[in-house]
């Protein structure tokens, strides 16, 4: 039987016997010593802060970019070292307020009131957009294009209810519904009488047609009754005018 081979420290191949061999395999390996790695001194690498000279500058009224950049040291490490300091923190000033001629800002809240967006009335008079919302917050029209025009469209309606006008004619001039006005007249006027009056059917006798809600709202020009609540008071007394008949 030929010995194994092995290679010696030396490099060079010897053959040794194969107990010798098994031996050497069944022992344990030492793991290889990791190579030493040199420790860096990192004490005084760090310039130390110079307080003196920033507390003095802050005081001097420089520009806190300025200090940072003169003394190698963040802006924020400059504002904590002169609130540490004592030193009172500075306010911003207040930015110049624009002035807008009376004829522009009257045409702005109009054309707002109107339902014009902040980026029309931008585009269409040139007004920084801080300043438009400034003006529109005075005058109370910052919120929602859409709210405010359903706001000043119930002021009317509400103004057009109490003159007497029809539900029909608001309905037709405001575009809106004809059941929300009578909802709204509802609303406004209160409660009606549920049951109808003697004068209430009187005026409902001597018309025909739809010429009974016409007469109807000319001598009840405030009631709260729906159209088709006359219509249906007139076709019944006509069919008890029937019946008696």
């Amino acid at each position: 039987m030929i010995p194994p081979v092995v290679i010696n420290p030396g490099g060079v191949p010897t053959r040794v016997p194969l107990i010798d061999a098994l031996r050497r395999l069944a022992e344990p390996r030492k793991a290889p010593e990791a190579p030493a790695r040199a420790t860096v001194d990192r004490v005084g690498l760090r310039p130390r802060i110079d307080r003196a000279g920033i507390e003095a500058a802050h005081r001097a009224g420089d520009p806190v970019r300025d200090i940072a950049a003169r003394f190698h040291v963040g802006q924020s490490t400059v504002c904590r070292i002169a609130r540490d300091a004592g030193i009172p923190p500075r306010l911003s000033k207040p930015r110049a307020v624009l002035p807008i001629p009376d004829e522009t800002a009257a045409a702005l809240l109009r054309d707002r009131r109107d339902g014009a967006t902040v980026a029309v009335l931008l585009a269409r008079y040139g007004v920084p957009r801080d300043r438009i919302y400034q003006l529109l917050g005075e005058h109370g029209l910052r919120g929602n294009v859409r709210v405010n025009r359903i706001a000043a469209l119930l002021s009317e309606m509400d103004a057009r209810i109490r003159g007497g006008e029809l539900p029909r004619t608001i309905a037709l001039d405001l575009d809106v519904p004809q059941t929300t006005v009578v909802h709204r007249r509802r609303a406004v006027l209160g409660p009606q009488c549920a049951r109808w009056t003697a004068d209430e059917d009187a005026a409902l006798v001597a018309p025909t047609g739809h010429g009974a809600i016409v007469a109807y709202r000319a001598r009840f020009p405030t009631s709260a009754r729906s159209d088709g609540g006359i219509r249906h008071r007139y076709n019944r007394l006509k069919a008890k005018k029937w019946e008696a008949a």
